[in-house]
């Protein structure tokens, strides 16, 4: 009831014309119904009695006939009142009609107004970064151009609305003018209030000091920027990427930080404001995964001296390279080369040079990876259950024996026995634990990827040229029926980054274009196939993301770009 009685009160405020014309024409009515009442006024028809009187002359005199009026009906009032309505509903119409054109055409003239500050802001940056660059990248002190333009953009921003505060946010990014560490336009203060950003990338950006309150920061990547004293009340920061802001002295209250990842509570406790919410309450605002675990010393350590996290220097591929190869080849149904097939320029990439390890997994189950819902947001519930090791109880590859540890004395061969699933998790696990740079992200390398370090040349059909040789790689043809170390068949790493295994040992699960929600590709072959079957041009296609056999394993990537 009080919500409503304030609505009123609010258009009461906003049409103080109208409601002034209604009160007054209520008061008139009920003045006159009153006045009716007092002197009975018969003429008006509200009452009966003597409404008309007739005199007459006649031979025997004068002749009075007195004529009784009744009172009006309410059709007979309901008929006058609409008659005088008509003329009143019509003027009021419009002027109702009258007062919303004149609201719309304010605000297109806004509109423009805004459009064409934000234009000529964007030929006046433009013109000023081209003719005056040594001015814009002089940082101590600053020089005239630097403050220009710095006065330039806070006054714009201060008459632009949200959607286009946010593309002015976006030029000055792009155009490497807000970055962290080496900031060549001071926007203290600036005005960025209801902002629209959602995911936009915004990493290591310089945002100290600005209002971004009621933005809409959703989805964003800001990590590593500095949002020192930063204005995010009622910001929407859901599922942003937060690793590595400094929020310190920012005020962050009734901000909604549902979903946001990489986030710890010590980032957050450096804020200078929460009113209404306790440090002790801060998870309810934050996913499961946003803050980090604190790792044992020793998992630490490990991690930065394990060679078995070693990756390729950057690979960048510019040009697109063109495989023609025999599409009737296959081995079975499912080992199957691509057929003729092109490789589009790729993004950065680096692969990892061994695979996955049992060591290294191990680190993962100890960790209670297998138990962290975090790490299988893309698995099916009813999947997870059955990655169970050998004694059919306990959460572990399906070739070791329970998840207290792997075989004996093969700490170095490559974890086998595991789904799509659990690489993918394991890649999660590895993201949170193992941070790469910024701006790389771990994963399982594409298939694109993949092949074009196992296939430097299109003529080749294995890692080290286009003709099988032994003792190059673990295949039927070395005897061994089984896995051997990552790092064993020396001779037979790829001519491109170096990486072992590339041909048998273990298949390796890829991300593929015609990947489908429950089947993945895998490549490379594995100690059960022989010469021909784990050709580098070969894919194994079609198998269920939860297979475990015996020699499926897999080898990480970073990948530049979203995660």
């Amino acid at each position: 009831m009080i919500t409503r009685l304030r609505a009123w009160e609010q258009k009461i405020k906003q049409h103080p014309f109208i409601t002034v014309g209604i009160v007054v024409a209520l008061l008139a009515i009920i003045a006159f119904m009153l006045a009716v009442h007092t002197f009975g006024w018969d003429w008006t028809g509200f009452t009966g009695g003597e409404s008309k009187i007739t005199v007459a002359s006649t031979s025997k005199g004068i002749t009075t006939a007195k004529e009784l009026q009744p009172a009006k009906s309410l059709w007979d009032w309901l008929g006058l009142l609409a008659t005088l309505a008509i003329p009143l509903v019509v003027g009021l119409g419009a002027a109702w009609y009258t007062a919303q054109q004149g609201k719309v055409s304010d605000r297109e003239k806004t509109d423009n107004q805004r459009e064409t500050a934000l234009q000529a802001y964007f030929d006046d940056m433009t013109e000023l970064m081209l003719k005056r660059r040594d001015g814009l990248t002089a940082l101590t002190p600053p020089s005239s151009a630097q403050n220009i333009a710095r006065y330039r953009t806070l006054t714009v921003l201060r008459g632009l609305d949200g959607e286009r505060r946010a593309t002015l946010l976006r030029f000055l990014y792009e155009a490497h003018l807000i970055e962290r560490e080496q900031t060549v336009i001071q926007i203290h203060g600036a005005d960025l209030s209801g902002a629209v950003l959602s995911e936009v990338l915004l990493q290591k950006a310089h945002l100290e000091h600005v209002n971004l309150s009621h933005a809409d920061l959703s989805e964003s990547d800001l990590r590593g920027s500095s949002l020192f004293e930063a204005n995010l009340s009622e910001a929407n920061l859901r599922g942003a990427k937060l690793a590595q802001v400094d929020f310190g002295g920012a005020d962050l209250s009734f901000a909604d930080l549902t979903g946001a990842e990489e986030c710890t509570y010590d980032q957050l406790l450096q804020a200078a404001l929460w009113p209404g919410i306790k440090p002790s309450d801060l998870e309810n605002h934050l996913h499961k995964q946003t803050a980090r675990p604190e790792l044992p010393p020793d998992l630490k350590q490990w991690l930065r001296t394990t060679p078995w996290l070693h990756v390729t220097d950057p690979i960048s591929h510019e040009q697109t390279v063109e495989y023609h190869d025999n599409e009737k080849e296959a081995y079975g149904r499912w080992v199957v080369t691509r057929g003729t097939h092109k490789i589009e320029p790729l993004e950065r990439f680096r692969l990892g040079i061994y695979l996955v390890t049992n060591d290294l997994f191990f680190r993962f189950v100890r960790a209670d990876g297998y138990k962290s819902d975090r790490f299988w947001k893309s698995t099916p519930p009813q999947s997870r259950g059955r990655f169970v090791g050998q004694d059919g109880i306990s959460l572990a590859p399906s070739t070791w024996s329970s998840n207290t540890g792997f075989p004996k004395g093969r700490d170095r061969h490559p974890v086998t026995g595991i789904s799509y699933y659990e690489a993918l998790a394991f890649c999660e696990w590895l993201q949170e634990v193992y941070p790469p740079d910024y701006g790389w992200n771990w994963s399982l390398p594409t298939e694109n990827m993949w092949e074009l370090v196992a296939r430097p040349e299109p003529d080749f059909l294995y890692p080290w040229g286009p003709k099988f040789m032994d003792g190059l790689c673990n295949s039927v043809e070395a005897g061994v029926g089984t896995t051997t170390e990552v790092d064993r068949f020396q001779n037979g790493k790829s001519r491109t980054g170096g990486c072992f295994d590339m041909a048998g040992n273990a298949w390796e699960f890829v991300r593929a274009k015609d990947d489908s929600n429950w089947s993945c590709v895998l490549r490379g072959g594995s100690f059960r196939n022989n010469e021909h079957e784990v050709k580098s041009s070969l894919r194994l296609y079609g198998v269920p993301r939860d297979h475990r056999p015996p020699d499926f394993g897999f080898r990480c990537a970073l990948v530049y770009g979203k995660h």
